[in-house]
């Protein structure tokens, strides 16, 4: 009556393993975006101020966070490498 369920446990642990991951990015991204509206005055006030040229404040942080993404998508990818290399 009961057949092979390994299969389905494999794919219960896919989809939690899924979930729990979404629930970090979402975490992670919450976090970034409070932290860049605290910024937002901080950037408008250094350009008035400090920056010279208008884009110099802007760029470096654009910079970063682009660096940060192309890191991420990176693992993201090699994780996947790894995760489907070790399932066979």
């Amino acid at each position: 009556m009961v057949g092979n369920i390994r299969p389905i446990l494999w794919m219960l642990l896919g989809a939690v393993g899924f979930c729990a991951a979404l629930i970090g990015c979402v975490n992670v991204s919450n976090l970034l975006l409070a932290r860049s509206d605290r910024q937002i005055a901080r950037i408008c006030d250094s350009r008035r101020v400090r920056c010279g040229p208008a884009g110099d404040c802007f760029d470096n942080r654009s910079l970063r966070a682009l660096l940060l993404a192309i890191a991420g998508g990176a693992l993201g990818v090699g994780g996947r490498q790894v995760g489907a290399h070790s399932s066979r």
